[in-house]
């Protein structure tokens, strides 16, 4: 009983984990590459721009999605009525 318990979280825990990694991996060329790019008197704020897009692309996506799994079960809802 104890086992089924745990497995959920351990699977939850390597998830985020590969997540982490995934998000740190492509963090540091971007931030490389503006850094390079990015003339220095306004380097500051192109970081500044890249996080808010960031941020904003997270809201966005998120809202977006669940937008669209709420259209998504809408209509298999409506696809199974009229099979009954």
């Amino acid at each position: 009983m104890l086992q089924i318990s745990i497995e959920p979280l351990s699977s939850t825990v390597l998830l985020l984990s590969v997540r982490g990694v995934g998000i740190h991996v492509q963090a540091a060329p971007r931030d490389a590459l503006i850094s390079d790019l990015a003339p220095k008197e306004s380097r500051s704020a192109c970081y500044g721009f890249a996080q808010s897009m960031r941020k904003w692309g997270s809201f966005v996506g998120a809202g977006l999605s669940f937008f669209l799994m709420k259209v998504r079960s809408v209509r298999a809802l409506n696809h199974t009525m009229d099979e009954l």
